[in-house]
């Protein structure tokens, strides 16, 4: 903060809450049966997230949407299991809003590609993917990288400060710059790309949180 200060430039990296950034208005989603592009998931089927059926049912449009936030943020070159805890929290963050009442979301997803797609679609098919905090959701903020340290903030309590040192590495990083709170993209594919299952880059960071 001090050299920050001292050369006159505060730089604030936007956090992004996965699958909705706060503070956006007035966005929209009209589904429709062609915005169904990978024809793996017909428009009128119902895929239950939890096995033993205890959890709602999204539907193909819902999950659609989930898969375009994902993709929003990560390329098709990630490792499968950066994919995978992608996938967990954007869904998480999905059925959160859906429950405070938000149903409205812009979401375009004609410009990501048919291979990708399906790849999404078949890794959610394999898996519950829940992120719950003392077994309720809550909104779990992302941003593209960390400071080396997960930044704290009143209005998400649960996220901890966690060393995440890796984010230096990123070309993105920058030095002195004031980080929101948020987990780290940039740090859950390093952990996946270096041998932890998407479970375990996402308990590094949210170790007070129950992964399925």
């Amino acid at each position: 903060m001090k050299n920050t200060l001292k050369y006159g430039i505060i730089i604030l990296i936007i956090v992004t809450l996965i699958p909705f950034a706060s503070g956006i208005k007035g966005l929209s989603i009209t589904p429709k049966a062609s915005d169904n592009k990978s024809g793996i998931i017909k428009s009128n089927e119902k895929v239950t997230d939890n096995k033993d059926n205890s959890e709602e049912k999204l539907s193909a449009e819902e999950i659609e949407i989930i898969l375009a936030k994902v993709m929003e943020h990560i390329t098709e070159s990630a490792h499968t299991e950066t994919k995978k805890a992608m996938i967990a929290i954007c869904k998480s963050n999905y059925i959160y809003m859906k429950e405070q009442g938000e149903t409205n979301f812009d979401i375009d997803i004609s410009k990501y590609s048919d291979d990708f797609l399906d790849e999404l679609i078949n890794l959610y098919k394999d898996n519950e993917y829940s992120i719950t905090y003392k077994g309720s959701l809550v909104p779990i903020p992302m941003v593209p990288q960390n400071g080396g340290y997960t930044s704290t903030s009143d209005e998400y309590p649960y996220i901890k400060p966690i060393a995440s040192p890796w984010d230096t590495f990123s070309r993105t990083y920058i030095r002195d710059a004031i980080y929101p709170c948020g987990v780290s993209i940039y740090g859950i594919g390093y952990l996946c790309e270096n041998g932890m299952t998407y479970k375990e880059a996402l308990l590094w960071y949210l170790p007070d949180f129950d992964i399925n």
